[in-house]
């Protein structure tokens, strides 16, 4: 068998597996569990410049509820305590890109994640949290 560059192998001769009449054609197909044909196998998506970038840094930001979770997105701003904003301010001065990945605290999940493009307090957005923070995009 001859290793592809997509991880996947082929015989070497002939075309098929040992003992099979089927041609070698390139494109392999996917079956199911009944041994139907599903068509050729998903492909993955090209990577992120931005996530490929090991300068790019990234930070999980909690939120104490779904609500501020919401505004949020709806706003397209977010806030962060004044004890955290100097961190971000620093990783958005001296990195190409800066993630924020989003949690509600004790989801036990993430519920997405942003591109930080602006230090904290420029958003023009000032009350969308009543006074929590100072918002940025």
């Amino acid at each position: 068998e001859k290793l592809l560059s997509d991880g996947t192998a082929t015989a070497a001769q002939g075309g098929g597996p040992p003992g099979s009449a089927r041609p070698a054609t390139g494109a392999e197909v996917s079956t199911g569990a009944g041994g139907q044909q599903l068509g050729p196998p998903p492909t993955r998506p090209e990577p992120c410049p931005i996530h490929l970038d090991p300068d790019t840094r990234y930070f999980i930001l909690k939120s104490n509820t779904g609500e501020n979770l919401v505004k949020s997105v709806q706003e397209s701003v977010w806030a962060t305590p004044r004890n955290n904003e100097r961190n971000l301010d620093n990783a958005l001065r001296s990195a190409p890109h800066v993630i924020l990945i989003f949690s509600i605290n004790r989801s036990g999940a993430f519920q997405g994640y942003a591109r930080m493009i602006g230090a904290t307090g420029t958003s023009p957005k000032r009350n969308v949290f009543n006074g929590f923070g100072r918002p940025f995009e």
